[in-house]
């Protein structure tokens, strides 16, 4: 285990006013499981957090340089008031598109690959915090998920992150609460299809008391696919809030230009200050194409 301290405390600032000076400053490979605490790194590899190792990130700011910081299924992390930025671009299926000769050594596991070591900010592990952070600049996603169990992320501002702030695949539990989303999903929005937030399949989620600020139109959507059980509530969007298949949804109190839902059962609408309203009982593209 590694620790790097620096003695004096830091005082708790908001998300935005993080990026201030840090007492040490390191060049690194990789980061080693342990507890990094007021520094700036710059990493010149990937890091790998195995099962059974935890990394925790305090009062800290983590340049990816490129690379990737990955949290394998049964390690431990914990990040708080740090920045991370300019992470890799790839995630698991976006690397199997591009290496079609490993897609047969791929689908005999039992979830896919998982999440590559070139996949930015990618967390796999339960348990999961990032809190009173920024995410930045990073050439992919923010951070994604892939079948995580209960993460947390709060008092986060996510900026600049060329595809989705936060995009989820068969992940339980999210919470996500508290948190500021400027400018993501700005990389060819109309072709890839990111929207801010792109949370696929799971359930059990806490979306709440977010704030979603979009560059134009093309980028600024909140999507949920497949969920079974979710809370939608005080959120305040400039764009687009969209539920594609999800049962046992209570949308309430929250602002945004339209609500889209295709297909599910049991939605709840309560108190919400929205401009339009679109329902299908299609889902998919048979209800995109029906709003078009």
């Amino acid at each position: 285990m590694i620790v790097f301290v620096h003695h004096t405390r830091l005082l708790k600032l908001p998300a935005e006013k993080l990026d201030k000076l840090y007492n040490q400053s390191l060049i690194l490979e990789h980061l080693l499981s342990g507890e990094y605490d007021n520094s700036t790194i710059y990493l010149t590899g990937d890091t790998i957090i195995k099962s059974g190792e935890q990394l925790v990130i305090k009062y800290s700011k983590i340049d990816l340089n490129n690379h990737s910081l990955i949290f394998r299924e049964g390690s431990k992390g914990e990040i708080r008031n740090s920045i991370i930025l300019n992470a890799n671009e790839e995630y698991w299926d976006g690397y199997v598109s591009r290496h079609p000769e490993e897609m047969e050594n791929i689908m005999q596991s039992e979830k896919g690959w998982g999440i590559k070591p070139s996949a930015g900010l990618g967390i796999e592990t339960d348990n999961f915090i990032l809190d009173n952070s920024v995410i930045k600049n990073s050439y992919g996603h923010g951070i994604y998920f892939y079948y995580a169990k209960n993460p947390k992320i709060t008092n986060c501002l996510f900026i600049n992150n060329a595809w989705s702030a936060l995009r989820s695949e068969g992940s339980w539990g999210i919470y996500f609460v508290n948190n500021t989303l400027k400018g993501n999903a700005w990389q060819n929005p109309n072709r890839v299809g990111f929207a801010q937030i792109d949370i696929n399949a799971g359930g059990n989620i806490t979306f709440s008391r977010n704030k979603i600020f979009s560059i134009s139109v093309n980028e600024g959507a909140v999507c949920f696919y497949g969920q079974k059980g979710m809370l939608i509530e005080g959120n305040e969007f400039d764009d687009i809030i969209l539920l594609d298949n999800c049962n046992n949804c209570a949308i309430k109190n929250n602002k945004a230009q339209k609500l889209s839902l295709y297909g599910g059962k049991n939605i709840t609408k309560e108190d919400n200050n929205i401009e339009k309203i679109f329902e299908s009982n299609n889902s998919g593209p048979e209800a995109w194409n029906q709003e078009v």
